[in-house]
C-alpha cells in the first residue's frame, strides 16, 4: 500500500490546472464533529471536504485495492482480507444482531465489552424514504451524517446492541433497514413524515421490549421537538440533476464542480463519486483549491 500527495511547492511536473493533489488507497468520509472529511489509508490527515465545495476537481478511480477495512494487502478478488473477514466489524453478529448475536455466549468478549455492552438507541431517518437504524447514542449524530439522512429522530433505546437487533428487526418489517448509499431526492416535508412515522413505530416493538419506546404518551407537538436536522453541505443543490448523474465506477476518470457532500458522496454538476463504494479502492483525488485538513476542535 502506498499513497502521496503534492502541492504548489512540489518538485516534479504537474498539469498547471489541477495543482493539489493526493493518491492513495480510501478508508472512508466521515462526518467527526459535522465535518466532513475523506479518509485515506496511510494518511494521518484527512481532506476537508468543506474546502471543495465550490472547486473544481478531479478523480481517477483505479482498479487495485486494499482490504477495505484495514488496509492491509488482500486477494484480487475480495473486498476484505482474511483476518478482517472473520473479526467484527465484518462478522453477521454485528451486521444481523438481532438474529445472530448469541450475547450470551460471544466468542468477542473485547469487542462485546468495547463496543455492544452500551446503551443503543433505534432511530428512524428521512432520506428518499424512512429507514430505521440503530446505533451507539454516543455516536448518533455522525451515524446519521454518515448515511446522508436529511432529518433523525430517536424512538427506542436500550441497554446493548443485541436488543437494539431485536427492535430494529421488527421495525424493519415496516420500515427498511438498509438503504442506498447514492445520492436521492429527499422525500416531501420530511420532518412531517418523520413524526408521523415515530408516533406509529410503538406499534411494532416486541411486547417484551415495549419499554424501550422512548415517545410513548408523547403529543405530536412533543415529537415533532425531537426531530433532528442532520448537517450536510447539500442546501443548494438540485438533487433532481445530481441525482440522475453517471456515479463513478473503477476505471472512471472525470473532472467537474463540487456542489455538494451528503453522507458518503461527493457531488459535482457532472458526476458524484460515492466513498463508500470505493473504500479500499487506490484514488487520485486532484483539486484547484488546497487539501485542507479539518482543525481540531479544541471542546473535544
Amino acid at each position: 500500500m502506498s499513497g502521496y500527495q503534492v502541492g504548489l511547492n512540489s518538485f516534479g511536473s504537474k498539469p498547471a490546472d489541477f495543482p493539489h493533489q493526493r493518491e492513495g488507497h480510501l478508508d472512508h468520509l466521515t462526518w467527526y464533529n459535522s465535518r466532513p472529511a475523506l479518509q485515506f489509508f496511510g494518511f494521518d490527515d484527512p481532506v476537508n471536504c468543506d474546502a471543495l465545495i465550490g472547486d473544481e476537481i478531479r478523480i481517477t478511480v483505479h482498479d487495485d485495492h486494499v482490504c477495505s477495512s484495514c488496509g492491509g494487502d488482500v486477494d484480487p478478488d475480495r473486498d476484505v482480507c482474511w483476518d478482517c473477514a472473520d473479526s467484527p466489524l465484518m462478522t453477521p453478529c454485528i451486521w444481523n444482531p438481532g438474529t445472530e448475536c448469541s450475547w450470551s455466549d460471544c466468542p468477542y468478549p473485547e469487542y462485546k465489552r468495547d463496543a455492544c455492552a452500551h446503551t443503543f438507541v433505534v432511530y428512524l431517518v428521512a432520506k428518499d424514504s424512512v429507514k430505521v437504524g440503530i446505533t451507539r447514542a454516543d455516536r448518533r449524530q455522525a451515524r446519521w451524517a454518515e448515511q446522508g439522512a436529511t432529518h433523525a429522530a430517536i424512538i427506542g433505546e436500550c441497554h446493548n446492541r443485541k436488543v437494539a437487533g431485536i427492535v430494529e428487526m421488527c421495525l424493519a418489517e415496516e420500515y427498511p433497514s438498509k438503504a442506498d448509499s447514492s445520492w436521492y431526492i429527499p422525500v416531501d416535508d420530511p420532518v412531517e413524515t418523520l413524526v408521523e412515522a415515530a408516533a406509529e413505530a410503538g406499534e411494532c416493538f416486541p411486547d417484551r421490549l415495549a419499554g424501550c419506546y422512548t415517545l410513548d404518551g408523547l403529543s405530536t407537538a412533543e415529537i415533532r421537538e425531537r426531530v433532528v436536522s442532520v448537517p450536510d453541505r447539500s442546501t443548494r443543490v438540485n438533487d433532481e440533476i445530481v441525482a440522475g448523474t453517471s456515479e463513478l465506477s473503477r476505471g472512471d476518470r472525470q473532472r467537474g464542480h463540487v456542489v455538494g457532500v451528503r453522507g458518503s458522496v461527493i457531488a459535482t454538476e457532472s458526476f458524484t463519486f460515492n466513498a463508500k463504494l470505493h473504500a479500499g479502492t487506490r484514488v487520485t483525488l486532484e483539486t484547484t483549491g488546497d487539501l485542507a485538513v479539518p482543525e481540531e476542535d479544541s471542546n473535544t
